[in-house]
């Protein structure tokens, strides 16, 4: 009988913070928007109103510009965004851009 008592509480509390945890999950939102930089596009992700990433230039291009095209800065914020929801780390690597068909001809970066 005593064990029951005990292990009824531990299932409530295990319960609460189950349904804290995943509605914690639920609630979070993270928007991806794309701005005008230079002669091209940049992205940034924001959460209740505050700036969480900002990025001007195309990452893993040392020496990159912006985003060829708004698309492409909206792609790339997006991948970010998920990486970030998913407890990722938000890093983009060369592979992930050639995935994602990111367009780096108007840099003159092009391998």
């Amino acid at each position: 009988m005593k064990r029951k008592i005990v292990i009824l509480p531990v299932l409530i509390i295990l319960g609460i913070a189950g349904v804290v945890g995943y509605i914690h999950r639920r609630v979070v939102r993270i928007d991806v928007e794309v701005f005008e930089v230079g002669n091209g596009y940049g992205y940034q992700l924001k959460s209740g109103g505050k700036v969480l990433v900002r990025q001007e230039v195309i990452p893993a291009l040392p020496g990159s510009g912006p985003f060829c095209s708004r698309s492409d800065a909206r792609t790339a914020g997006i991948l970010v965004r998920h990486k970030i929801m998913n407890r990722e780390s938000p890093a983009i690597t060369k592979e992930e851009l050639k995935v994602l068909r990111v367009d780096v001809k108007c840099l003159d970066l092009a391998d």
